[in-house]
């Protein structure tokens, strides 16, 4: 067991109750949410649900990593949803329609390789990649298409800021999570705990999105 474990399961725990905040908040500000709020708020929701599943299968001592694929195909799905409604733009909708059709074919060929029990390294790093894309584009957007005087006050900077921090802070682990695991088994809590960390920020920044939706709609 490697040093500071207790301080990694705390990390996981802190992660998993942090989803309730985004969840309160969109509970409160749910009246003024558009399309793309809503759809932000289901992968919310959705996610509570997934980590409510995985966390039982742990306890219960059963093999959780399908989950993992289970959480990713609907991240893509409704991330790129989200997207959509943010260019509005009906050659960018198609283009994001054709990603999501590569991305299914990069898990469908992740699944025949590591099989349904195994962590989808590949397919959750061409996740990271596509969504790292989508959100370099919709800051542009976002930069080429002021609607506020201070971009700190744009919902979409702050659930923009939770998806390109989530996603590239989590690329470098989940490229090399299988060889980590099979490699530097010690190192891999430690590696998790990053995961755990970056979880709390994103459900911190989706929850100031909301909060600033709720409370200043142009």
């Amino acid at each position: 067991m490697p040093d500071n474990y207790g301080f990694y399961i705390f990390l996981l725990y802190l992660s998993l109750f942090s989803i309730i905040f985004p969840i309160i908040i969109g509970i409160a500000g749910r009246k003024k949410f558009q399309q793309k709020e809503k759809i932000l708020y289901t992968l919310i929701l959705l996610s509570a649900v997934i980590e409510i599943i995985i966390y039982c299968l742990f306890k219960s001592h059963i093999n959780n990593l399908f989950m993992s694929r289970i959480q990713g195909i609907a991240e893509v799905i409704l991330l790129s949803l989200f997207f959509s409604q943010v260019f509005s733009s009906s050659k960018i909708t198609l283009l994001i329609k054709l990603f999501v059709y590569v991305f299914f074919g990069i898990a469908a060929f992740d699944l025949y390789l590591n099989g349904f029990n195994s962590i989808d390294n590949i397919s959750l790093t061409a996740e990271c990649i596509l969504l790292m894309i989508y959100s370099l584009f919709a800051f542009f957007h976002l930069l080429q298409n002021p609607v506020y005087d201070n971009i700190l006050s744009a919902p979409l900077f702050w659930f923009n800021t939770a998806i390109l921090t989530y996603f590239s802070g989590n690329l470098f682990l989940f490229v090399f999570s299988n060889y980590l695991e099979n490699h530097f088994a010690k190192v891999s809590p430690a590696l998790w705990g990053i995961h755990s960390l970056l979880n709390i920020v994103f459900y911190f920044l989706i929850s100031t999105g909301f909060w600033k939706t709720a409370t200043q709609r142009i």
